[in-house]
């Protein structure tokens, strides 16, 4: 069984379709974050690729919408914030389809070439399993394609 590492950082991105502008999902975030007491914020960018301290709102070409960036965060304060995104989600009433994807990104810096290489072996060996976990639709698209080792 899994369980959460609170010293391994994380990310997270999440793509959403939605027709709201970028400034009113940044104020909803935030005030969500102020309501939980987290010390941080969200603001609108243009598309950029700079790690920052802060949550970000960038465009997002591949679903015509936006993606909502975290900075790298770590412990159970990132799983809050993730939270606090989440609620301003569901305050705005914004969802995401087949179309969207969370993506979480893991800091593996202090894993060793041996263990990266199993978890590729383990990933490779049981693809089509963790694939089910996706829409057919997303199951071979252009960003998710199998591995053919």
């Amino acid at each position: 069984m899994a369980h959460f590492n609170p010293d391994r950082k994380f990310g997270v991105e999440i793509e959403t379709n939605t027709r709201r502008h970028a400034s009113t999902i940044a104020n909803e975030i935030n005030r969500q974050f102020t309501l939980a007491g987290i010390d941080n914020r969200c603001e609108a960018q243009s598309y950029n690729h700079r790690d920052q301290s802060i949550w970000k709102i960038v465009g997002d070409a591949s679903i015509s919408g936006w993606e909502i960036v975290s900075p790298p965060m770590k412990g159970f304060d990132g799983l809050k914030q993730l939270k606090a995104v989440c609620k301003a989600f569901d305050v705005l009433e914004i969802s995401v389809d087949k179309r969207c994807g969370l993506h979480v990104h893991h800091d593996a810096a202090d894993l060793s070439g041996e263990a990266l290489g199993k978890i590729g072996s383990l990933y490779a060996a049981f693809q089509g399993t963790i694939n089910l976990l996706l829409a057919p639709s997303r199951r071979n698209s252009w960003a998710c394609r199998p591995l053919n080792w």
